[in-house]
């Protein structure tokens, strides 16, 4: 079918951004350390700040405000799902029994509305409008239509299964053009933050 075409060559063309994405941030030499003997151990430092996402008590933004916690959870579960959603309609349709498209409708549904608060905070909030930038609005927008036709696809409606594999695929090849390209820069911000924090004693101490 063509959108399975679509998707496929949109998937194809993820990967093979990233790899060189990959490629380049491990031909990179990371920053010298002048500390020479750190003041704590580097890998519970490291542990540390791998962990703090799920440990919301320990940031003073998310202990306060705990519901934008509960906000980013869902609505990045719901992104992460509606990806996996893409790849069952395409190539495994079978799993997707009543009980797992029940569940997976109300997570993408509550996700839509997570992202729809946060676009409507970064579009009415004077000091969230001064930091952004068109492609912010542009990811938003394009992670909120992916939702969307996920949920349209789920109901068993041919030109809604069809819309939302082909937004899918253009998901896939916008993807590592934006600031959704977040998530591959993580785990290394993660390691040298951590790393970091350890030498200088300000975590990671046993």
């Amino acid at each position: 079918m063509f959108q399975h075409l679509t998707h496929e060559i949109g998937t194809a063309i993820l990967v093979l951004l990233y790899l060189l994405r990959l490629i380049t941030l491990f031909r990179r030499r990371p920053a010298r350390e002048l500390s020479s003997n750190p003041k704590a151990e580097v890998w519970r430092g490291t542990v540390d700040a791998f962990v703090t996402i799920v440990a919301p008590w320990k940031m003073e933004s998310t202990h306060k405000h705990w519901t934008r916690y509960v906000e980013f959870v869902v609505f990045h579960l719901g992104v992460f799902l509606n990806i996996a959603l893409s790849f069952l309609l395409a190539y495994a349709p079978d799993l997707l029994s009543v009980p797992v498209r029940r569940v997976t409708m109300v997570v993408l549904a509550a996700s839509f509305v997570a992202g729809a608060l946060r676009l409507y905070r970064r579009a009415h909030r004077a000091e969230m409008r001064i930091i952004s930038s068109p492609d912010d609005y542009i990811a938003m927008a394009m992670v909120l239509l992916f939702l969307l036709t996920g949920l349209l696809s789920l109901l068993d409606w041919d030109p809604g299964t069809v819309a939302y594999l082909m937004i899918a695929a253009l998901f896939l090849v916008y993807e590592p053009f934006s600031k959704i390209r977040h998530y591959v820069y993580y785990p290394f911000a993660r390691y040298f933050y951590g790393a970091t924090s350890a030498r200088r004693g300000v975590t990671g101490e046993g």
